[in-house]
C-alpha cells in the first residue's frame, strides 16, 4: 500500500510537534488546537489522522515501543535458544530505558480513557514477539508440549503489565528490572546469558 507523501509529511509534522510539546506540557493538557498550531497543520487535517491527541500519542508510542522491542530472528538460521532469549532481554531493557525517559507520557497513556486501546495494541505487538520466539524454539525442540499461542498471550500480558508498573514507578535501574522480569518467565523459557 502506497502512502500519500502529503499524509506522511503531515503525520511527521504532528509527531515532531507532539514531542516538542511533551517536553513542557502534560499529555492530557495538550489540545488538538494547540498541537495543530505547533505543527502548522489545520485541525480538519489532524482529524484525518486521529480523533484526539491522546489517541494520536497512543499510536505513536505503541509504534516506538514496537520498534525498540523488535528482535530479528531468521527461522532458517535461528541462534541458540539462549542467544535469542538474550536478544529479547536486551530489547526489553532498551524498552524500559525508553519508557523511563518519557514516564509522564506512558503514565498518562496507561491511565487515560484510551489506555485500554493502548494496552491492547501493545499487548498484540508483544504477543507477536513472544510467538516468534516460541516458534523458533519449537523448531529446536524446546517447550514442544506448550501451546505457542497460549504461551505468547500469557507472556505478552505479563510483559505489558510489567511495563505499566515500571512506568508508574520511580525505579531507574532498567537492567535490574529486566532481569527481574526474565526471572519471572516460565521455567521452559531459555534464560538469557546476559542483559
Amino acid at each position: 500500500m502506497k502512502i500519500d507523501p502529503r499524509m506522511a509529511r503531515t503525520r511527521q509534522a504532528l509527531t515532531e510537534a507532539l514531542l516538542r510539546l511533551l517536553d513542557s506540557t502534560n499529555l492530557n493538557s495538550i489540545t488538538v488546537a494547540g498541537l495543530c498550531r505547533e505543527a502548522g497543520v489545520h485541525r480538519t487535517t489532524f482529524y484525518g489522522h486521529s480523533p484526539d491527541v491522546v489517541s494520536f500519542a497512543a499510536a505513536l508510542f505503541v509504534g516506538e515501543l514496537d520498534s525498540i522491542a523488535r528482535v530479528d530472528i531468521d527461522p532458517a538460521r535461528a541462534g541458540t535458544p539462549e542467544s535469542i532469549s538474550t536478544a529479547y532481554a536486551a530489547s526489553l531493557r532498551q524498552l524500559l530505558e525508553h519508557v523511563a525517559t518519557r514516564r509522564p507520557v506512558y503514565r498518562a497513556l496507561f491511565t487515560s480513557p484510551v489506555g485500554s486501546g493502548f494496552r491492547v495494541h501493545l499487548t498484540e505487538r508483544m504477543r507477536d514477539r513472544a510467538l516468534t520466539a516460541m516458534n523458533s524454539w519449537s523448531q529446536q525442540g524446546i517447550a514442544t508440549a506448550v501451546d505457542n499461542e497460549s504461551a505468547a498471550a500469557f507472556i505478552s500480558g505479563g510483559l505489558v503489565g510489567s511495563i505499566e508498573y515500571w512506568s508508574a514507578s520511580n525505579r531507574t535501574d532498567a537492567a535490574a528490572y529486566a532481569a527481574a522480569i526474565a526471572d519471572l518467565m516460565p521455567g521452559w523459557w531459555p534464560r538469557p546469558t546476559s542483559l
